[in-house]
């Protein structure tokens, strides 16, 4: 995967006070898959408005993703899907950091 095709699009800062961290895992706390990926869907959705999210063609979650930590959301829009990678703000490159990756179908918004 080359960096240089995606754009950066959006960054959150995961609060170590989300109340999710409480049940997703009180000892071990990580950010749900899910959440990650409503986020990604949120931030594509509100920069296209014409078009929205169909199913996923892939994900893969690589690295945890852990309360008081900076995300990162590239994106590369492609006709008929968004390929999209979430990296961690830390000291290394941001091929090393990445925690999520995958696609969206894109589909166009009914009238």
């Amino acid at each position: 995967m080359s960096i240089g095709s995606f754009h950066f699009k959006n960054q959150m800062f995961v609060c170590d006070s989300c109340p999710i961290f409480s049940v997703h895992f009180p000892n071990k706390p990580i950010l749900p898959g899910f959440m990650q990926l409503l986020w990604v869907r949120e931030v594509i959705e509100n920069s296209t408005p014409a078009r929205s999210i169909g199913s996923f063609s892939s994900v893969k979650f690589i690295k945890p993703i852990t309360p008081s930590q900076t995300m990162m959301l590239y994106i590369q829009d492609k006709s008929n899907f968004v390929d999209f990678f979430i990296s961690l703000l830390m000291t290394n490159t941001v091929e090393e950091n990445i925690a999520t990756k995958g696609s969206f179908f894109i589909r166009s918004k009914d009238p």
